[in-house]
């Protein structure tokens, strides 16, 4: 078999060597796009249904202003604007699931959703316009909106884990069909590599400098190509690192969800415990009108007891009265009477009487003064009890006055966390870039890669030409 044989069908199996890793290389590339678009997709539909669970938080502060501020016409404006919104996550969840397991979380998360807000609609929203105070028809209804809450988030959350999943096994797909086409493609080169040695074992006597040449040509060609490999290898890993780094900032957005939300139940947590202090400072204002009543009745009790006295002072005046009146017709019947004088016996007698009157009621009107003094030291205590329980007001006022602020400093950490979740979203947005220019400079490693088979082509060419004789 003549060389220019020999040396065609040796270049025609390298180059058909390389026709197949280019075809491999490209089959490789287009499955990693389709794969990256799609995990993409699944990454960005996720991202969406972290900001449905925070926007859906969003309404529990809704609620939560409604029952703490009362302020009814301003919560009406916010869910009508509410349930629009609402109405287009919904749409949204039922646009992007693509599994039965999925569509039925949606159908499940649609109708909770649905069901929480008419909740607040139709039962809590006319509770509250019906009363100016947290009484226990509305605890019980919010513990409702509560369990209604959870519900709508547990299908939510269902679909999430989903695309999270689905993305993560796209990433794994990726992964192992990088490393699939790396190894296929260092087996090809390894083998081209081996082959050419041996062509150039063969033909080393035969061929001339120029052909030397044009070996080194091709030895600098498949430098090249192994350089664009490692760029490619590069780009890989850079695109997984950004994927990586999309993972972890989604998990600081939940996280910060998950804050703010604790931040929301302490809010409520301390308005209940606000609203019981109120009603205990209401209590105890009772108890001082109580007091103060008694305080009336003793002071009642002690004019009465005077009025006793005035009349018990008048009878013993008009007793001393006769009695001088009796002594006196005594004086001057015994002097008139002479022995019948005895018959004034009885005088005597009815003014001793008289005398004994006089002691008794002295008595009584000692002891209704004692009884008065008495009735006044009641009446010093119950002031003091009226003027404890007065403190007792204040002191609950104050407390009231403490878990105000609390409310505020919560309202704070709310504030915080929303800032968080704003710098995750914004880490996720510089991931998706990255990801981006990492799938440019695969696709640019590509071309490269293409252009050095062309290169290599042509060697191919020139070497034919040299072996036959045409310089």
């Amino acid at each position: 078999m003549k060389l220019s044989y020999k040396l065609g069908l040796s270049l025609g199996l390298i180059i058909l060597i390389f026709i197949v890793a280019g075809f491999f290389t490209n089959i490789t590339m287009g499955k990693l796009g389709q794969i990256q678009d799609a995990g993409s997709a699944r990454f960005h539909d996720s991202q969406d249904v972290g900001s449905i669970l925070a926007r859906m938080e969003g309404f529990y502060a809704i609620v939560g202003d409604a029952v703490i501020n009362m302020n009814l016409d301003e919560t009406q404006k916010n869910l009508v604007e509410f349930k629009q919104q609402a109405d287009a996550d919904i749409a949204h969840v039922k646009k992007i699931v693509d599994s039965p397991e999925e569509r039925a979380a949606a159908e499940e998360f649609e109708k909770a959703y649905r069901g929480y807000i008419d909740l607040f609609e139709s039962k809590m929203l006319p509770a509250l316009k019906q009363t100016s105070t947290i009484d226990a028809n509305i605890r019980n209804i919010d513990g409702m909106i509560d369990e209604q809450r959870d519900l709508t988030r547990k299908p939510l959350e269902t679909i999430a884990a989903s695309l999270r999943e689905e993305s993560e096994k796209g990433d794994k797909e990726f992964h192992d069909i990088f490393k699939t086409g790396r190894l296929w493609s260092l087996l090809i080169s390894v083998g081209g590599a081996v082959l050419a040695a041996l062509i150039a074992l063969l033909l080393s006597r035969s061929l001339t400098i120029s052909l030397r040449a044009v070996t080194q040509v091709l030895s600098t060609g498949s430098s090249e190509v192994t350089a664009a490999s490692g760029q490619m290898s590069q780009a890989a890993q850079t695109l997984s690192a950004s994927s990586t780094e999309a993972a972890a900032s989604l998990e600081e957005t939940v996280a910060s969800l998950e804050q703010l939300s604790n931040m929301v139940n302490l809010n409520s947590n301390n308005a209940k415990e606000a609203a019981s202090l109120s009603r205990e400072s209401t209590a105890i204002a009772e108890v001082g009108d109580k007091e103060m009543s008694n305080l009336v009745s003793a002071m009642n009790e002690i004019s009465d007891s005077s009025r006793k006295m005035s009349d018990i002072i008048t009878v013993i005046d008009d007793i001393a009265f006769q009695t001088n009146l009796l002594a006196l017709n005594a004086s001057v019947e015994a002097a008139r009477a002479g022995e019948q004088g005895k018959g004034f016996a009885v005088v005597a007698e009815a003014v001793r009487a008289l005398a004994q009157r006089s002691a008794s009621s002295a008595k009584e009107i000692d002891a209704l003064i004692r009884d008065s003094a008495n009735k006044i030291n009641s009446g010093v205590d119950i002031a003091g009890k009226s003027r404890d329980t007065l403190k007792s007001i204040v002191t609950s006022v104050q407390k009231a006055n403490t878990l105000t602020g609390q409310i505020a400093e919560a309202s704070v950490e709310q504030a915080h966390s929303l800032e968080q979740i704003n710098k995750a979203m914004s880490q996720l947005d510089q991931a998706t870039q990255n990801n981006a220019a990492s799938a440019e400079e695969t696709a640019a490693t590509s071309e490269e890669l293409s252009a050095q088979s062309e290169v290599l082509r042509r060697t191919v060419i020139t070497l034919t030409e040299i072996v036959e004789g045409k310089s």
